[in-house]
């Protein structure tokens, strides 16, 4: 009934007696007598009105609907974000995977994480390193494809990186969609920060190698000139010993 429009029939016509029908929820107000037609009038404008006022609440649901959905999807979006920016200061894969796994704690999501390098095999969950089983169920999805779900777990796999989502938020479709999405997204961020890393590493190592080889082409240098000066040495001795030798039969023949 709070629905429907109500229009008073009343043989008073003061303004209490149209405060009181306010009051109740009246939507207009005869006085007797009436005209028939006034009132059929009088209905159909109350029904109109009552159908553009639900139109209007039912609007403006969706439109705060739609305002909540675009602010979750923004403060999720926010935490992709910095993700981002963090995984490409990162410059190893264990702070790389702590970041990937407090990223997506932040949607109250657990999920464990492996990184590989040519040097290196990093599987982390929340609780820390991975047991045997739990590596060896994300050895055994890489070979599932890109994405694969099984019950509430998700698994995506990229070249360098296996992101295994544990909680799924099955009951949900909506957060389990972007979940889904967020998830993908974050690997693929994630890949792209594992080759920074395994190109900053590859640096330092080729750094240290040059480093290495100018420090004994140095010391190589540093020897020759050595063994270059005992040479000179030497041979100034001998020839002074020679000249003496010269002199001292020059004075023989005298």
């Amino acid at each position: 009934m709070g629905d429907l429009p109500v229009i008073f029939l009343s043989g008073h016509d003061g303004l209490d007696d149209r405060m009181r029908a306010y009051d109740a929820g009246g939507s207009d107000f005869i006085s007797k007598p009436f005209v028939p037609e006034e009132a059929l009038r009088k209905a159909g404008v109350a029904i109109r009105h009552n159908r553009r006022h639900a139109i209007a609440i039912a609007d403006k649901h969706a439109t705060s609907d739609t305002a909540m959905i675009a602010m979750t999807s923004l403060g999720e979006t926010g935490v992709l974000l910095k993700f981002s920016r963090g995984a490409l200061a990162c410059r190893t894969l264990y702070s790389l995977a702590e970041l990937a796994i407090e990223s997506m704690g932040s949607y109250n999501i657990d999920c464990h994480i492996q990184l590989r390098s040519p040097t290196q095999i990093l599987t982390l969950t929340p609780r820390g390193a991975a047991s045997p089983l739990e590596e060896s169920i994300i050895e055994n999805s890489k070979a599932r494809g890109r994405i694969f779900s099984f019950g509430n777990r998700l698994i995506i796999n990229y070249d360098s990186v296996s992101l295994l989502v544990t909680n799924m938020p099955v009951a949900d479709d909506d957060f389990c969609g972007r979940i889904r999405d967020h998830a993908a997204t974050l690997a693929e961020a994630a890949e792209a920060a594992v080759e920074n890393i395994n190109l900053r590493t590859e640096a330092i190592i080729r750094a240290n190698e040059l480093r290495d080889l100018a420090d004994t082409s140095r010391k190589a240098i540093e020897a020759l000139r050595a063994s270059y000066q005992e040479m000179q040495f030497a041979a100034r001795l001998e020839l002074e010993a020679m000249t003496d030798s010269i002199e001292g039969m020059y004075v023989f023949l005298g």
